[in-house]
């Protein structure tokens, strides 16, 4: 990508932030709570897996 397009790109979403913080916000509370899911599950498989192996 050039960067001219890089740029370009960069100002868009800049403006698409300011004009949908809320959308901003839930998308990051979102990703906090997928993340925090699967830490906890691949949590729970390595302590199986150690159950396992003693």
């Amino acid at each position: 990508m050039t960067d001219a397009a890089k740029k370009a790109r960069a100002e868009y979403m800049r403006a698409w932030r300011s004009k949908n913080r809320e959308k901003c916000k839930q998308y990051a509370v979102n990703q906090w709570e997928r993340r925090a899911e699967r830490m906890a599950q691949e949590q729970h498989e390595s302590e199986a897996k150690s159950n396992d192996e003693s």
